[in-house]
C-alpha cells in the first residue's frame, strides 16, 4: 500500500519557512522573471513542500524556494509532509528531478498556446521557443583564490603608477592590495559605498535583496562568500551603468577590455568625448539585452571620470607618462570582471524610475542622491531622498521583516528615528572634498 505523507494544507507567511540548506537548486534571472509574471497573471495556484525539521523543529522547503523568495510577505499555502530529515534529503532529490524527465512535445504546447491570451507580455512568448534557449548553467561561487586580486606586474611600475596618481590627488587603479571578502567594486562611480561594505552586511542577512539606486553596486558585491542571495534585483536609472553590468553577467569578457590597448591622452580624451555626448545605450528597462561596444566604452572611460561634482577629468597621465594597460593588468581585470559576474549571476538588472523596479526583499539598501548634491545629479536629490524616506515611513508595516539601510547626511532622515530606525554617522569627504557626516539610518527585520 502507497503511504501517502501529506498530514495536511496550511497557510504560512513566506519569511516563516526555513530554506532548505542543502537545496541545490538555482535560479536563473529568466525563471525568476518567468514565474513573477505568472503569478501575477494567475496568482498562486500550487502550494509550497515542507516538512518539520527533526533537528530544528522548523518548518523547512522542500519545494518552493523560488515562490518564498518572490515575496517573503505571502501567505504561501503548504502542503506539510511526515517525513524523517532523511526522507526529506530524498524527496529533494527526486522531487523536481523527475518532472525535468519530461520531455515536451512542442506541437501540442504550441496549439495550446494558441488558445490562450496572456496579459503580461513575458508570456506572450512560448516557453520553449525563445530566441535564446540554452542551456542555464549553474555557476558555483568562485573559490577562494578566485576572490584574491593581485598585481604580478614589475614593483617598479607600480611605483611609478602610485607617484603618478599621488601627483594627482587620486587613490590608484593598480593595487597589490588582496581582496577576500567579498568582489570589489568594478568600476569608479559618483558616492560609491566601498566604504560601508562591512558595516551593511552586519545589518543584512541571507535571503533576497533590493538596491534601487545601485550605482557601481559596492555593496551588494562586496558582501562576504557566507552570505547566500536567493534572487536580487539591482537597479538605476543610468541606462549606462545597467547595460554594462548586463554585459558582465553574459560574457565572455575580452571584448569590454577592447580600449584598454589606448595610452596615449589624446586617444583617451578622445574616447571620453565620444563616451559624454553618445545617447543612452538603446536596452529595454527590464531585459537582458545590452550593447557591447558601450559597455566596453563606459568600463574605460569610468576610471578617468565620476571623481567631483564637476566630472572633471582626473589624468592617471601627464605629458612625460602613459597608463599601463599590460598583460599582468588585463589578466586582473578579467579576473576581476569574472568574479562579477558570479555575483550578479542570479541577478535581476533593471533601468527604471526606482519605485518601478521594487520587488519586496529580505534586505533593502537605499542611496539615492542625497540633499544638497542636486548640481551633481540630473533630477533634484531633495526630492528624490524624500521621496525614498516618505515611501519607507508609508510602509513600514509590510517592511518590518526587512533589513533596511539608507543613506544620507547629517540629520537627513532623522524623522525615521520615531518608528524605530538606528542611525550611525561616520565623517567622510563629500565630493567638494569638505568633511561630512555621512549617515546610515537602518532598521533590522522583526522576526
Amino acid at each position: 500500500m502507497i503511504k501517502n505523507r501529506i498530514v495536511g494544507l496550511e497557510y504560512h507567511r513566506a519569511d516563516s519557512l526555513v530554506l532548505n540548506k542543502d537545496n541545490f537548486r538555482k535560479h536563473p534571472t529568466r525563471q525568476i522573471k518567468y514565474l513573477n509574471d505568472a503569478i501575477a497573471e494567475i496568482g498562486i495556484a500550487g502550494a509550497c513542500l515542507a516538512w518539520k525539521c527533526q533537528e530544528t523543529g522548523k518548518l523547512t522547503l522542500i519545494d518552493g524556494h523560488l515562490r518564498a523568495s518572490l515575496n517573503p510577505e505571502a501567505e504561501l499555502p503548504v502542503l506539510v509532509l511526515d517525513l524523517t530529515d532523511e526522507e526529506a534529503k530524498k524527496l529533494l532529490l527526486t522531487y523536481d528531478s523527475v518532472t525535468g524527465l519530461a520531455k515536451v512535445d512542442k506541437d501540442l504546447y504550441n496549439d495550446l498556446f494558441k488558445q490562450v491570451e496572456f496579459s503580461i507580455k513575458n508570456l506572450r512568448i512560448p516557453l520553449f521557443n525563445h530566441k535564446e534557449v540554452k542551456l542555464d548553467i549553474v555557476r558555483e561561487e568562485p573559490k577562494e583564490q578566485l576572490t584574491t586580486i593581485t598585481i604580478t606586474a614589475p614593483t617598479e611600475r607600480i611605483t611609478e603608477h602610485y607617484k603618478l596618481c599621488a601627483a594627482h590627488g587620486i587613490t590608484p587603479k593598480i593595487t597589490s592590495t588582496a581582496y577576500t571578502k567579498g568582489c570589489p567594486a568594478i568600476f569608479d562611480y559618483l558616492g560609491a559605498k566601498k566604504w560601508l561594505v562591512e558595516i551593511a552586511w552586519s545589518i543584512f542577512t541571507n535571503g533576497t535583496y533590493w538596491e534601487p539606486f545601485a550605482g557601481s553596486a559596492a555593496v551588494f558585491l562586496g558582501r562576504p562568500p557566507q552570505f547566500k542571495m536567493l534572487s536580487a534585483t539591482l537597479n538605476d536609472k543610468n541606462r549606462n551603468v545597467i547595460n554594462f553590468f548586463r554585459a558582465v553577467k553574459a560574457g565572455p569578457h575580452a571584448d569590454l577590455l577592447k580600449f584598454y590597448d589606448t595610452c596615449e591622452e589624446t586617444k583617451i580624451l578622445t574616447l571620453i568625448d565620444k563616451y559624454r555626448n553618445a545617447e543612452p545605450p538603446n536596452i529595454t528597462d527590464d531585459g537582458e539585452d545590452f550593447d557591447i561596444d558601450r559597455a566596453a566604452l563606459f568600463y574605460f572611460c569610468s576610471q578617468f571620470i565620476f571623481k567631483n561634482n564637476n566630472h572633471k577629468l582626473h589624468y592617471l597621465i601627464d605629458k612625460a607618462q602613459q597608463v599601463y594597460y599590460d598583460d599582468d593588468r588585463k589578466r586582473n581585470l578579467l579576473l576581476h570582471l569574472q568574479l562579477c559576474q558570479h555575483r550578479i549571476s542570479q541577478t535581476i538588472l533593471t533601468t527604471k524610475d526606482w519605485l518601478d523596479s521594487y520587488l519586496p526583499a529580505t534586505n533593502i539598501f537605499f542611496d539615492p542622491p542625497y540633499e544638497g548634491t542636486e548640481k551633481v545629479y540630473a533630477e533634484k536629490s531633495v526630492s528624490i531622498s524624500t521621496e525614498v524616506r516618505n515611501w519607507i515611513i508609508a510602509h513600514l508595516q509590510s517592511l518590518e521583516r526587512a533589513n533596511v539601510i539608507i543613506c544620507g547626511y547629517d540629520k537627513e532622515h532623522d524623522d525615521l528615528l520615531e518608528f524605530g530606525f538606528k542611525k550611525e554617522s561616520f565623517v567622510r569627504f563629500n565630493i567638494r572634498s569638505n568633511p561630512t557626516a555621512e549617515t546610515i539610518w537602518y532598521q533590522t527585520a522583526k522576526r
